[in-house]
Formats: C-alpha cells, sequence, structure tokens
C-alpha cells in the first residue's frame, strides 16, 4: 500500500488529525508491542497482528493472577500473625495476673534468685 499525504489546510490539524503519515503507537504497547505505525495502515496493522496481541494480553492476565496469588498470600500470613500475637497479649495478661495474685514479680524472683 502507498502511503502519500496530500496537505490540505491548517498544518497542525493536518498533523494532529488527518495526515496519514503520522506515527501512532501500537495499542497493545504497554503488554509489550513496540511497533511504530501509521495513521494509514493503523486499523490494518490490529486486524492482522490480533492473535498477537491476544497472546499478549493473556500472557500479562497471567501475570496478574501470579500477583493477585502472592498478595492473598501475604495477607493470608500477616492475618495469621495477626491472630498469633492477640493470643500472645492474652497470655502474657494471664501471665501478668498469675503472678500479681501469687505476690511476686518477676523483679522480685530475680533478686531471690540472685
Amino acid at each position: 500500500m502507498d502511503m502519500c499525504c496530500i496537505f490540505n489546510g491548517k498544518i497542525k490539524e493536518h498533523l494532529d488529525e488527518s495526515c496519514p503519515l503520522r506515527p501512532l503507537k501500537c495499542r497493545f504497547k504497554e503488554f509489550g508491542r513496540n511497533d511504530i505505525l501509521f495513521q494509514s495502515n493503523f486499523e490494518q496493522h490490529l486486524q492482522l497482528k490480533m492473535e498477537r496481541h491476544l497472546d499478549l494480553l493473556l500472557s500479562y492476565i497471567g501475570e496478574l493472577r501470579k500477583e493477585l496469588e502472592y498478595h492473598q498470600t501475604c495477607q493470608e500470613q500477616i492475618e495469621k500473625l495477626r491472630l498469633e500475637k492477640k493470643e500472645q497479649a492474652t497470655q502474657i495478661r494471664t501471665l501478668r495476673k498469675k503472678n500479681g495474685k501469687d505476690g511476686f514479680s518477676l523483679i522480685t524472683l530475680l533478686k531471690v534468685l540472685k
């Protein structure tokens, strides 16, 4: 396909909107496509490379799933640690109460043992 530009009108509008030689980036750039296209072959590129574009999207979705699973595992571990911390705090309070009832503090006990 021969590409040519027939300028007509204001140059800025022509370059921004209608010039068939205006370079465009592939819509799938963020997924790994680095093609530089022209306005005149942009739609053709999207159709011809559809399978490759879908492969890129599937790969990207797979990576997102892995990342989500990792974050879910981290959240589960955080929740487990929070529960352990809460149980330990309860055990500490129980031991402090028991220690107070017996009339001994840890400091007193250490002095007696010296």
